[in-house]
């Protein structure tokens, strides 16, 4: 059994984790999600209807604060299912890879420091490998980052991350975006 403990390294980690799977389906989780127990089936089956080869869902935050709420609609509306079609999102809480797809662009960039996902799925995308938004999935996930950091502080992150990244390509260097595994991205 390993331990992985390079904090910071969520692409090598998951990396390893693809590497030792003999499954033809990949599905990388954030630890902090809560998937209904119907989540795998309702995946299954959406990916052999439509045939996809990479997917997410929309975020669900665990909360009963409104602006949480809120933010993260937005971010379901705009960031997920406004650029579905042109520009892919995965996000990490949950993403939906084949096997075969994950290692044609050799699985996540480990030189990525933030951002990760979003870099495999353009990858992913740019390959021509059929993306699909699964509406019929929710992830309920932790809103931790987003109490601990504050709202200002959460958006300001996520806008420069984004921005970063559409703008000037994947956040491999130090210096971009402050990143919650002590890296600065």
């Amino acid at each position: 059994m390993y331990q992985l403990n390079e904090r910071g390294k969520i692409g090598m980690q998951r990396n390893v984790a693809a590497g030792k799977a003999t499954s033809p389906n990949l599905v990388f989780f954030d630890a902090d999600v809560r998937p209904a127990p119907n989540f795998l089936q309702t995946l299954h089956t959406q990916v052999e209807q439509r045939g996809l080869e990479f997917a997410t869902c929309w975020n669900e935050p665990l909360t009963h604060r409104l602006f949480a709420k809120l933010l993260f609609l937005a971010f379901n509306f705009g960031c997920l299912s406004c650029t579905q079609h042109f520009a892919p999102a995965a996000v990490g809480t949950f993403i939906y890879v084949k096997k075969h797809a994950f290692d044609a662009i050799d699985g996540f960039d480990e030189a990525v420091v933030f951002a990760e996902d979003y870099d495999l799925a353009r990858r992913l995308a740019t390959r021509g490998y059929k993306f699909g938004l699964i509406k019929a999935l929710r992830i309920p996930f932790s809103v931790r980052r987003l109490e601990r950091d504050g709202k200002v502080k959460f958006i300001l992150k996520m806008i420069n991350g984004a921005a970063h990244f559409y703008l000037k390509g994947s956040i491999k260097s130090c210096g971009v975006v402050q990143h919650e595994f002590g890296l600065h991205a």
